[in-house]
């Protein structure tokens, strides 16, 4: 495609995206902003890649309590057990003021694809000044290779037993199926 300048005033603003090398402003034509192209080409590129590889998912809903009480504000996340898994999901969810969760992995609410997951909950107190708090579950709940929580989403709704933390040293066997 050869591209021609314009004619009168809209010559002074030839070529239309300058300096872009030659073959994007063949591409972008003499009317239209490379810009915009662009992105319009990496966002339909980026959304085809990240909707074709969405696994189907299935409810999952549960409590997160500490010390007996409503963990309201935490973030409770699923890491895939598996981790040679292809294209794995990490659903997550808010812990409402009543202590329960709905996971979501793609819209909200929708759930978690079936399998096993090592399970990490993260609880900052809010910090107006700063903007992140101090966390309020001891530390070994945020990280997968600690929290010693487990559970396993199968066909179907599922209603996991609640997650219990306490804040002294783990007992083996934190499961929910």
């Amino acid at each position: 495609m050869l591209l021609t300048p314009p004619l009168g005033a809209a010559a002074r603003r030839w070529p239309p995206c300058w300096p872009c090398p030659p073959a994007a402003r063949a591409i972008a034509g003499p009317s239209s902003r490379p810009g915009l192209t662009l992105l319009v080409i990496l966002v339909t590129v980026s959304t085809a890649s990240c909707t074709r590889a969405r696994k189907p998912v299935v409810p999952v809903r549960g409590k997160v309590l500490f010390q007996g009480k409503p963990a309201a504000g935490a973030s409770i996340n699923f890491h895939p057990a598996d981790k040679d898994a292809p294209n794995p999901a990490y659903p997550g969810a808010e812990v409402e003021a009543d202590g329960s969760f709905q996971l979501t992995t793609y819209t909200t609410g929708d759930g978690a694809p079936v399998g096993k997951y090592v399970v990490t909950v993260v609880w900052l107190k809010e910090n107006k000044v700063k903007g992140r708090g101090q966390s309020l579950l001891p530390g070994r709940y945020s990280n997968p290779a600690t929290s010693g929580l487990e559970a396993t989403v199968t066909e179907g709704s599922n209603e996991l037993p609640p997650f219990h933390l306490t804040s002294s040293e783990p007992s083996s066997g934190r499961r929910h199926r």
